[in-house]
């Protein structure tokens, strides 16, 4: 296994790899997150909440930003 990851990363491929990761993070941070808490009429998304937050808040939030808001499902699977 140490062979098989040393021969598949090189420096070129580790830095492809953190250059689409940074642009996606970019894309968030400057397109989907403002959108969603757009829709959602401001209130804080989950992921800007890192001390937690209510079973009521999450219901409220999830309700307020409907099927239209939930927009914000490509980072999960390029961060995988």
């Amino acid at each position: 296994m140490i062979e098989y990851i040393k021969k598949h990363l090189g420096g070129w491929k580790v830095l492809a790899f953190l250059l689409f990761a940074n642009m996606v993070y970019l894309l968030m941070l400057f397109v989907t997150i403002p959108m969603v808490t757009a829709y959602s009429g401001g209130m804080k998304l989950f992921d800007m909440m890192p001390t937690g937050y209510t079973l009521a808040y999450a219901n409220n939030l999830l309700e307020t930003l409907g099927p239209a808001g939930r927009v914000d499902i490509s980072h999960p699977p390029a961060a995988a």
